[in-house]
């Protein structure tokens, strides 16, 4: 988060309008979530914003991934796997598998993988947050789009 705000902070003028958006577009979908999604997420917008648009930017980005968070792991339950399961069902290199399970805690014998019910794991976790970006224009959406494109870049460079 730190070369984020580096990267899209004040200090880069022509980044600095563009980090702005970024957190009043993420900031818009927050505030048009359900709350109920998750507790992290519901208490995650109640941090405060420092006031500068980098900053800004940065806290609506996580509490973005709380609010994915929190449907993720409810969608992991209604697919009937669980968050044991679904990391066993991932077929990500990094986060999958036993080790990555046993990094959260779980030790062997790890549940048997189930990739059909880790697609509709995916699926149900679309859908409880997509109605958050309903208030976004398409045009908003495209800005969107490829600012978080952009502060990702940022960080995986």
């Amino acid at each position: 988060m730190v070369r984020l705000c580096r990267y899209m902070g004040p200090q880069r003028t022509d980044r600095y309008a563009r980090s702005r958006r970024l957190a009043d577009l993420a900031r818009k979908v927050i505030d048009h979530a359900d709350l109920s999604i998750g507790t992290l997420f519901a208490g995650s917008t109640l941090i405060p914003l420092p006031g500068d648009a980098a900053g800004d930017a940065t806290i609506n980005l996580n509490v973005l991934r709380e609010l994915r968070g929190g449907a993720h792991l409810a969608a992991c339950h209604a697919a009937g796997l669980g968050p044991h399961a679904t990391i066993m069902s991932t077929d990500d290199p990094v986060r999958a598998g036993s080790a990555w399970a046993e990094g959260f805690g779980w030790r062997a014998p790890h549940p048997t993988p189930d990739p059909e019910a880790r697609v509709r794991v995916e699926e149900l976790t679309t859908i409880a947050t997509a109605r958050s970006f309903e208030p976004l224009e398409p045009a908003e959406r495209a800005d969107f789009v490829e600012l978080v494109a952009a502060a990702r870049a940022c960080l995986t460079d």
